[in-house]
């Protein structure tokens, strides 16, 4: 009534029915009720339960709010899929929609790369979203993708004030290569294994040549055609206690399992190598548990928790035939004359994680302030037995101190087991200021640490790629593990000013302090200045920008440290100038500017740029500098309110430099004992780059109103690399007397795709869609050009599977898909 002043908890009703009034606030939110506070719109769908048919490209047009005007406004998302809202709901306690589909695929097979994360093949698919509220108890389960290889189910129910429980079921494929060729039997399990026949016809070959043409032969008629892919799932469950209130009490528990085939290589010497199916099978399983204290008119809140992780590799060392002998020989140098009848692999061990963190929130302090803290201590511990120096059984290992043992024995090991320890510590404290006078100050500072407590041991010797028995350089001189530590300090100050009309001017200062042991560099010092400007003073103009000057200064490099710590000082495997590029001084400058025009209610431009270069000025072989630029516009128009469209378009460009020399122990340029200066013949540069661009277009148009609605979209994305190299050529030694050729077509890629659906509408509960999608890809790289699965190199011959080179493709996929809501 007019005048009235009706309390919150009375509730209107027609005249005859009488009055209520809710006897407890759970009452209020009951859909069922007359009145209820529990808005309608909780019960409509928040999840999009389509097939998943497109990659996730392109931009999408939605209804907001103008942030200057107010009222509607379409502007520009990255995703192409929202929510499919099926109207308003009556006043009962659930809703249920489910939808299917069947696709019909040109053909699902023609690459792994198209169906690399997703499952997009004949067949029908399927997806539910159920949900109930009645008082303080909710219920919502989403399914997507049902019934396929990347299908995900998510529930989550409980009472208000009570109990919160949630669990999730994920599944990810990942295919590497479809009908990959390979010699070897016992795929998937711990040994891989050629015939005997083929190891003994290959040992025996006269040459290079001649042996690569008999392995070619042995792949094209007995070759096996495998897919390797990789399968993941994921579950896991969370219980959240709210019934102990201020006390708020979590469990909860992961578990993730890969199983599978993954491509991979290994070697048997520097004279050739194999391409293998690496088996894949290892479970991860994470368990958290954590105590809450808070109140919302509380000044404090404070954390407590801990989490244990644990990883199980079910194949933590696996063996692989060598095609090219069928008994052990000693002599270095050779492909069929030399080497081990098998290398093995290992793989990540087993290992354990522990984790406990204590956080603090406190607030209302002077200023306006609140002052956050985090502490976290972490245990990684491994102790997998340690596998031997080697599978060569004429490998002979011996030292002045140890009688001599076969280097297959594991007793010869210095150790039986890795006894590896790690400890962890994060610390982090930040203050934050409300706003004074327009003012705002922060500040906060984070430390990381690394404690590598590895029991350490000693070896005098080692056998590489089961071939090569390696003995110090050094005199007396020993092979040890290096055990790397660091520990980070950063510290952050920033200060902001709120302009008038709506702009704000940071600035930022960071000072990062990284100490390391055992690594290059002892100490390196990072001085980053950041300005930023935000404003919207420029009417419908939005526009967002910042610039970062970074300085970095480190302690003089220790090339050789590495091989000092071991033992033996006097290896020298690398080029001393070498500088690891996250190792050494440099320069860097970093700017962005976005901008979002809004020119009508029903129109919107947007831009960015960004700009990123970094000199390393202090090296002067490894990486010498690179630069990364970045352009994108999008515009968003409704033309009535039944047609909207869009476009969008973006440009990357990536440049970098770097230097180093061929060099080998008994030539002229070897820089220790020859040409021991900086300049030399036999040095080079490598000049990469790499332009990446994408563009898209589409529209929605409501053909008939609330009746056929149709939406299409266009995506094409390109990459274009390119490798320069260049040398020095002058008359005196160079290993490179010659012009290095460069490689012009490096992950040349093209890749399009078409989508368009059209929707009928029978009723806001019913609707039937037919649609398209086209997909092509192109690749253009000089991996692909004149490929063999057994090429030959000047040293010796390799046998490949492919599975690294998926083809191009171009595929055509129908769906119909029909959509139910009760």
């Amino acid at each position: 009534m007019p005048g009235s002043d009706q309390g919150i908890g009375t509730v209107q009703t027609p005249s005859g029915a009488g009055e209520r009034t809710p006897t407890s606030p759970g009452a209020q939110e009951d859909v069922t009720q007359a009145g209820t506070l529990y808005p309608p719109w909780s019960l409509r769908s928040t999840r999009q339960i389509d097939p998943r048919v497109r990659p996730n490209l392109g931009k999408r047009v939605l209804t907001s709010y103008h942030p200057i005007k107010g009222g509607p406004l379409l502007y520009p998302t990255f995703s192409p899929l929202t929510p499919d809202y099926l109207g308003e709901q009556t006043a009962r306690p659930w809703s249920l929609r489910a939808s299917t589909a069947f696709f019909a695929v040109d053909d699902e097979r023609a690459s792994s790369k198209l169906q690399e994360y997703r499952d997009l093949t004949d067949g029908f698919t399927a997806g539910l979203e159920a949900k109930y509220r009645r008082g303080n108890t909710a219920f919502n389960l989403v399914g997507r993708q049902l019934g396929r290889d990347d299908q995900d189910l998510r529930l989550d129910v409980g009472s208000a004030g009570k109990v919160q429980i949630s669990a999730l079921y994920d599944e990810i494929p990942h295919r590497f290569a479809f009908g990959a060729r390979s010699l070897y039997g016992g795929i998937g399990s711990s040994h891989l294994t050629i015939p005997d026949s083929i190891q003994a016809d290959l040992q025996n070959s006269t040459s290079n040549a001649d042996l690569a043409q008999k392995a070619g032969a042995y792949v094209s008629s007995q070759g096996v055609s495998i897919d390797e892919e990789l399968r993941r799932k994921q579950a896991g469950a969370e219980v959240v206690l709210l019934a102990t209130y201020p006390l708020v009490a979590r469990a909860s528990f992961s578990t993730e399992s890969r199983d599978g085939l993954r491509p991979y290589s290994g070697s048997f010497g520097f004279g050739d190598f194999v391409e293998v199916p690496w088996p894949i099978e290892y479970d991860t399983r994470e368990a958290r548990v954590s105590l809450e204290w808070a109140k919302p008119e509380s000044r404090i809140q404070a954390t407590a928790a801990y989490r244990y992780s644990t990883f199980v590799n079910h194949v933590g060392s696996f063996l692989f035939d060598n095609p090219f002998r069928i008994s052990d020989g000693a002599a270095l140098g050779g492909t069929f004359n030399a080497g081990p009848v098998m290398g093995r692999m290992t793989l990540e061990p087993s290992n354990q994680y522990h984790e406990g963190t204590g956080s603090f929130v406190i607030k209302d302090l002077p200023l306006l302030s609140t002052f956050t803290g985090l502490v976290s201590l972490g245990f990684m511990r491994q102790d997998e037995p340690l596998v031997p120096f080697s599978t060569n059984t004429v490998d002979i290992l011996s030292s002045p101190t140890l009688p001599s043992f076969n280097a297959t024995d594991p007793a010869g090991l210095p150790r039986p087991t890795a006894r590896a320890a790690i400890d962890t510590q994060t610390a982090h404290v930040r203050w934050t200021s409300g706003s004074l006078g327009g003012l705002h100050l922060s500040a906060q500072y984070r430390l990381s640490r690394l404690e590598n407590h590895e029991e350490p041991f000693t070896m005098l010797m080692f056998v590489r790629e089961d071939q090569d028995v390696r003995r110090p350089e050094t005199p007396g001189g020993t092979y040890r593990p290096v055990l790397a530590g660091y520990a980070r300090h950063t510290a952050t100050a920033e200060a902001g000013y709120d302009l008038p009309r709506d702009s704000r001017l940071s600035l930022v200062y960071t000072f990062e302090r990284m100490n390391r042991d055992f690594r290059e560099v002892a100490w390196m010092n990072d001085n980053r200045l950041k300005v930023q400007f935000d404003t919207r003073r420029f009417g419908m103009l939005e526009l967002k920008s910042w610039y970062q000057r970074t300085n970095r200064r480190t302690a003089d490099y220790l090339a050789f440290q590495y091989n000092e710590v071991q033992g033996n000082p006097l290896a020298h495997p690398m080029l001393p100038y070498l500088r690891k590029f996250d190792e050494t001084p440099y320069h860097r400058n970093e700017a962005q500017v976005m901008a979002t025009a809004y020119v009508t209610d029903s129109t919107s431009v947007s831009a960015h740029a960004q700009y990123l270069s970094t000199d390393y000025f202090d090296s002067p072989a490894g990486l010498l500098w690179d630069k990364r630029y970045s352009y994108g516009a999008d515009f968003t128009y409704a033309l009535t309110d039944r047609l909207s469209f869009f476009a969008d378009a973006g440009l990357e460009r990536v440049r970098s430099q770097q230097a180093g020399r061929q060099w080998q122990p008994i030539t002229i340029p070897n820089p220790y004992v020859g040409e021991t200066g900086l300049e030399s013949n036999s040095n080079w540069t490598a000049s990469p780059y790499d332009n990446y661009g994408s563009a898209g277009l589409g529209f929605e148009a409501d053909v008939v109103p609330q009746r056929l609605h149709l939406n299409l979209q266009y995506n094409y994305s390109s990459s274009d690399g390119r490798h320069s190299y260049t040398s020095p050529l002058g008359p005196g030694p160079d290993l490179n007397p010659f012009e290095p050729a460069s490689f012009d077509d490096v992950d040349d890629i093209r890749w399009q795709t078409f989508d368009t659906e059209l929707e009928y509408r029978h009723n806001q509960r019913l609707s039937l869609s037919l649609g398209y999608h086209f997909e092509k890809y192109r690749i253009d790289d000089f991996s692909y050009r004149g490929f063999s699965y057994t090429p030959l190199y000047t040293t010796g011959v390799a046998v490949l599977m492919g599975g690294d080179l998926p083809p191009a493709y171009q595929t055509n996929v129908f769906f119909v898909r029909l959509k139910l809501g009760l």
